[in-house]
């Protein structure tokens, strides 16, 4: 359990560097590949809701301070992601191949707008225009990332498995 701790919290780590350092200065068609929401899509799949929250937390926490964001505003976005890629892999099968590609897509479109609803509450000043200019372009990197990222992850993270779970139905009465 321990070491499966400490690889998700290295593949995070790395992913957040990545994205902070290299992959936030790539411009493809407009937009750009964000390598650490894929990368807590993929840990939230395989690991569960509490890893993914986590992971987003940290990773966003890490995030702001690096690029000295205002500080939580990215940690609360990937906080959800994580939860909610979590949640996805506890009630689908994790085992089904469009799982991650679904859940880029949703997240990637989902993260974009909560962080425009987030910075408009915040009194910041963002644009709506530059959202819809890169947003579809940014959710088809993302959704082309997700493949390999999640191959990686696979490789490095067991998936969660559930042994508190029934096999099957008992009927009372």
């Amino acid at each position: 359990m321990i070491v499966d701790v400490a690889k998700a919290v290295a593949v995070v780590f790395l992913a957040a560097l990545l994205q902070v350092t290299i992959f936030a200065t790539i411009e493809i068609a407009g937009g750009t590949p964000d390598l650490l929401l894929v990368t807590l899509i993929a840990v939230g799949l395989l690991r569960g809701s509490i890893f993914g929250a986590i992971g987003g937390f940290f990773a966003g926490l890490m995030v702001d301070t690096a690029t000295l964001g205002m500080l939580g505003l990215t940690s609360l976005l990937l906080t959800l992601v994580g939860y909610s890629a979590g949640r996805y892999g506890e009630t689908t099968g994790r085992d089904r191949t469009h799982a991650p590609i679904v859940a880029a897509v949703v997240l990637s479109i989902l993260y974009a707008f909560g962080e425009l609803a987030l910075r408009y509450l915040l009194g910041e000043s963002s644009s709506a225009r530059v959202l819809f200019d890169t947003l579809l372009p940014g959710t088809i990197l993302n959704m082309l990332l997700v493949v390999p990222v999640f191959a990686v992850c696979r490789r490095l993270l067991r998936p969660f498995e559930r042994t508190d779970r029934a096999r099957e139905v008992h009927l009372l009465g």
